[in-house]
């Protein structure tokens, strides 16, 4: 039972690290006002993020570092 809960809590911090990682690389992506930011609409085409979607996702991506990194 010990090896199990050991096991548990070595995977919840290893993915605790991943959504970190990520996070903090959302972070950052959507913080540079000087890069185009591009999604896929429901028809398969390319659309620009405008700039309230990019402080949506900003805001997204904050509370997940937040949340996962200890900050």
């Amino acid at each position: 039972e010990q090896a199990e809960k050991a096991g548990k809590a070595r995977t919840d911090a290893a993915k605790r690290a991943d959504i970190c990682a990520q996070a903090r690389s959302g972070v950052r992506m959507y913080s540079n006002e000087y890069a185009a930011l591009y999604r896929f609409n429901d028809k398969g085409e390319r659309v620009a993020l405008d700039d309230a979607e990019r402080r949506r996702m900003l805001a997204e991506q904050q509370r997940l570092e937040k949340e996962y990194c200890g900050n």
